[in-house]
């Protein structure tokens, strides 16, 4: 156990600078935030901490950040690095807690294409039946993303497009379209002849 936690302090002494184990303390908490008060009433400040074999980075001003990627690592709702899961954006992270090099990194919060990827996600979930690739690339164009940050989203989502042609194809037919009627259609709604393939294959 001392093994693996020098190594992950040394990870991320090396990583942002200043990492520090703490054998005493508690949390506070006000308006803003939350914060770790040390037995000599000093609190960390832009800085890892270790406090019961948990990592927590505290801004600058002291509070504890939560919910976001600092480097390489992911910390939690509850502030806790994440380590040997999957972050709640997708990537994978490894029992030290950093990113896993073979599952692709996300984008800065502030990026305009993570922007248009973290809309596509929710525009999808809202969405109880079915949704279209034009649908969603018209949606995406309407809030003012370029066809580049429109293009990032709609791959980065990683919509399963066959499943949403199939429920498609099931919606037209219960209007009574035979299936050569239909598929100009599904092509407008932006589905490639591959998935319009694949869903009638699967559809029988």
């Amino acid at each position: 156990m001392k093994k693996r936690v020098f190594t992950i302090a040394a990870a991320l002494v090396m990583t942002f600078g200043t990492a520090v184990t703490s054998f005493a303390g508690s949390w506070q908490e006000n308006g803003y935030g939350r914060w770790y008060q040390n037995e000599d009433g000093s609190y960390p400040a832009g800085q890892w901490k270790e406090i019961n074999r948990q990592w927590y980075y505290f801004d600058t001003n002291g509070y504890m950040v939560h919910d976001r990627w600092i480097g390489n690592y992911y910390l939690g709702f509850d502030g806790a690095m994440l380590t040997d899961a999957t972050t709640p954006d997708g990537y994978r992270v490894g029992a030290d807690g950093a990113w896993i090099p073979d599952s692709v990194r996300p984008a800065d919060p502030n990026d305009r294409k993570y922007s248009a990827y973290v809309y596509a996600k929710e525009m999808f979930s809202q969405e109880s039946s079915w949704i279209t690739p034009r649908a969603l690339r018209n949606s995406l164009t309407y809030q003012g993303f370029s066809s580049e940050e429109t293009d990032y989203a709609m791959d980065a989502s990683s919509i399963d497009w066959t499943l949403q042609c199939v429920k498609r194809i099931q919606a037209y037919r219960e209007t009574s379209w035979t299936d050569e009627v239909m598929k100009p259609y599904l092509k407008e709604d932006g589905f490639t002849d591959a998935q319009i393939d694949a869903a009638f294959a699967e559809l029988g």
